[in-house]
């Protein structure tokens, strides 16, 4: 059997307040060790007792809190030596043998979760950039197709599973032109309920594996005339997407993917917007939100969505976002008196999604 299309439709209109979408919102605070600073959160895995916030650009470190936002232990490995890592690429949490597995440039790295060094693994996949443990014996890897394509033996091959200690194949790329550029990609892979959804840059198709058979292509059901063309690189390079002008007129993905059982998120940008997308994958209905009144408590009118679990959504910001509420009359919000008594790394801010 073939894989089935699945439209997710796109609202003509961004919601215009956040009671639209939300019940109510709370915060969790994070005090972290200047030694154990980081500069983003590009990442966040939560498990029954932890919290991993991985930073790959800035500062490249994974920071393990418990489920309060308390700091427990960081992993902080930067060098060339054995145990260490120049980069970090992307970080799992192995849930049958529990460990975090740090992806870099060469090797992958296992770590316990007090941040102590476990042992060092080949990497079986050369150019490897985003990975999933999906269960004891098995990864599966994301090579971007610009690294892909330089490696003979990848063919045009851009998804892997490693299992067994053997490498199979199982997608080829749509996306092999070269001069389509590469976006510094986050959530793009998730294993959800024993399937596979992946996406990227550009792409308006989430993929949907069960095992290695593609099931189902779910594709963002944007307007075809205000889809953007690949083929505008073929003439432009990157910097056309900063030409507000140009891009007025054009709408494309800018995955940043979660899934829970009945919600699914990713973002876009629309009329040089960047918007977040929200579906209930049940009742198959979407709503957008860019800038939005928040009329839950008047504080960020704008989310930096980081996880989904069931109906909550986690978004997550940082002490110089609220400056300009704190210089608003009447401000007397408890977050905003504990930002300026307290040295605060970072806000979680947990949103209840309404049915």
């Amino acid at each position: 059997m073939g894989s089935q299309n699945m439209a997710i439709p796109i609202p003509e209109e961004n919601i215009e307040r956040f009671s639209e979408v939300f019940n109510k919102v709370n915060y969790i605070t994070v005090q972290l060790p200047l030694e154990s600073s980081i500069g983003q959160a590009d990442k966040v895995i939560i498990t029954e007792d932890n919290i991993f916030i991985g930073d790959f650009y800035q500062n490249p470190k994974v920071i393990i809190l418990d489920k309060e936002g308390n700091f427990l232990s960081c992993i902080n490995a930067f060098g060339e030596g054995p145990g260490e890592y120049t980069q970090i690429n992307d970080f799992v949490i192995h849930h049958e043998d529990p460990k975090v597995l740090i992806l870099s440039t060469k090797k992958i790295l296992a770590f316990d979760f007090n941040g102590n060094f476990v042992e060092e693994l080949d990497r079986p996949i050369s150019g490897g950039y985003k990975f999933l443990a999906t269960k004891k014996d098995e990864l599966i890897f994301y090579v971007p197709p610009n690294i892909s394509s330089a490696d003979p033996k990848h063919g045009d091959n851009i998804l892997f599973s490693y299992e067994n200690q053997k490498v199979h194949p199982f997608f080829t790329s749509k996306f092999m032109e070269e001069k389509i550029p590469f976006f510094a990609d986050r959530n793009i892979l998730v294993y959800l309920d024993n399937k596979t959804f992946f996406t990227k840059h550009f792409s308006d198709t989430i993929y949907v594996f069960e095992g290695k058979e593609l099931k189902e292509k779910m594709y963002l059901d944007f307007e075809n005339s205000r889809k953007l063309k690949l083929n505008i690189f073929q003439e432009h390079d990157s910097n056309i997407l900063n030409n507000l002008e140009y891009m007025q007129d054009y709408v494309y993905h800018m995955p940043n993917l979660h899934l829970s059982g009945k919600y699914l998120v990713t973002c876009f940008r629309e009329k040089n917007y960047r918007s977040t997308l929200l579906y209930n994958r049940t009742k198959k209905t979407s709503k957008s939100i860019s800038n939005a009144t928040n009329d839950l408590d008047g504080l960020l009118p704008y989310l930096n969505v980081k996880y989904l679990s069931n109906n909550t959504l986690i978004s997550v910001h940082y002490p110089d976002e609220f400056i300009t509420i704190e210089q608003m009359e009447n401000s007397d919000h408890p977050l905003l008196e504990s930002l300026q008594q307290e040295t605060v790394s970072f806000v979680f801010a947990i949103y209840q999604i309404k049915d």
